[in-house]
């Protein structure tokens, strides 16, 4: 989840509709995995681009499930913390394929494959296990013919 104090507001007098607020500023607390992804759709015959921040897995995939030929997925990347990476500091990677698998004792677990070949997981798990799970369900699934 991300949060902002008021203070931090900007009023552009109802510019971007009812219900919208801007931010000069938003802040994280939990140190989760998170996701930056970026649409394109049409609105009044013109071609946007908009990025948003999914805050888990299951938003994300319902994100990805509504796209069609209105709503075009151009990139999913997925913001990993330190104890995901093994690196010290957050890591943005741009992925080709999420999925879901579960352990013996029914733990999910996300598999991220970034495109540069890298393969982590949350929670972080050896590469010999992360290899012999089951029941692997594919989340997102970047087309090889989409150029980010």
């Amino acid at each position: 989840m991300f949060k902002t104090h008021e203070s931090v507001g900007v009023d552009f007098l109802g510019q971007h509709g009812d219900g919208y607020r801007h931010w000069r500023l938003v802040e994280r607390d939990l140190n989760q995995v998170w996701f930056h992804l970026t649409v394109s759709f049409q609105e009044s015959g013109k071609t946007r681009v908009k990025s948003v921040f999914p805050n888990d897995v299951a938003i994300l995939a319902h994100l990805v499930s509504q796209a069609d030929e209105e709503i075009d997925v151009l990139c999913v990347q997925a913001v990993l913390p330190p104890h995901v990476t093994g690196k010290n500091r957050w890591v943005m990677i741009p992925l080709t394929l999420l999925e879901v698998a579960h352990t013996k004792t029914g733990e999910p677990v996300n598999i991220f494959h970034a495109e540069d070949g890298e393969t982590f997981s949350d929670p972080p798990l050896p590469p010999k296990l992360l290899l012999s799970l089951d029941d692997r369900k594919t989340l997102y699934f970047k087309s090889p013919l989409r150029q980010s």
